[in-house]
């Protein structure tokens, strides 16, 4: 038995979390309204080729509402 608790020969993340939390940890997505410097022009064109913000944006995501708001919402 390895010193974090099971088999495996590595200390995975979501290990770690639960021992340091004492459960499982959930990310929580927030809309600061910010541009990407890859689509606005500043350091590329177009964005990069993977980011479709809208296909992965959770529907409470939207930059009209408060930070507070939008991760209560995503709790």
């Amino acid at each position: 038995m390895h010193l974090w608790g099971d088999n495996r020969p590595l200390n995975s993340y979501s290990r770690y979390f639960k021992e340091h939390f004492g459960g499982r940890m959930q990310k929580v997505a927030v809309n600061g309204g910010f541009t990407c410097p890859n689509r606005d022009g500043s350091k590329g064109r177009g964005g990069c080729t993977f980011c479709n913000n809208e296909a992965f944006t959770p529907s409470y995501c939207q930059p009209t509402k408060s930070i507070t708001q939008q991760i209560d919402e995503g709790i």
